[in-house]
């Protein structure tokens, strides 16, 4: 297109954002100016039904298997970690256990967000329950919550990003539970605006962490 490429990207995006994701996202921009990024927030569950219904051109979501109509370009697969408030009595342990975790009540995202589809998920799959104390829909205030004492939380690790000296982030002994982030976009073909994107963030993806 004269004048270089235009038009509009609507992309999905979670509140766990991963980090790196935000540079990708302005080096696109530098690159096409004329592009408008439009940027919508949302559970990773509703994400992957936008991006199939064609309500999003992609979006980044907490992933691992694709449904019918959305294709899936893995990006990471980490550990995920126990956090507690900073006087909590595992607050100084190396590592914490499923069940040891699951003695304590829980601040958590709603049914439908991926962290929460993931920590369920691997519960039931070693016969565990919990308690949750609260429901929340916005990580600051699920920080804040568990950081001032009222339950504790099984958090993506891109969450360190945002420690404070009252949260204490701790590794999760094995079997941990691990949270799948990747690229969404249609199952059929994708705009020349989205693939451009989906490889400015691929070549942008640090290697892939330990766990």
């Amino acid at each position: 297109m004269a004048g270089g490429m235009g038009g509009r990207l609507t992309i999905g995006i979670m509140q766990c954002f991963r980090r790196g994701l935000t540079e990708a996202l302005a080096a696109f921009h530098a690159e096409h100016p004329r592009v408008e990024l439009r940027l919508v927030q949302a559970p990773s569950l509703e994400l992957l039904d936008r991006v199939a219904v064609g309500a999003l051109d992609l979006a980044f979501a907490c992933a691992r298997t694709a449904p019918a109509g959305v294709h899936l370009t893995p990006l990471d697969d980490r550990s995920m970690v126990f956090a507690c408030h900073a006087g909590h009595p595992l607050a100084q342990r190396a590592a914490v256990s499923l069940r040891e975790a699951v003695e304590e009540d829980f601040v958590d995202y709603p049914p439908g967000w991926g962290s929460r589809t993931v920590v369920d998920a691997t519960l039931a799959e070693h016969g565990l329950r919990r308690r949750l104390a609260c429901e929340v829909g916005d990580t600051d205030t699920l920080l804040d919550l568990v950081a001032h004492g009222l339950g504790v939380a099984l958090l993506p690790p891109s969450l360190d990003a945002r420690h404070r000296d009252e949260l204490q982030m701790i590794p999760l002994a094995p079997p941990a539970p691990t949270f799948p982030t990747a690229i969404v976009t249609p199952a059929g073909a994708t705009s020349a605006a989205a693939g451009i994107l989906l490889d400015t963030v691929l070549a942008r993806q640090p290697a892939p962490a330990a766990r």
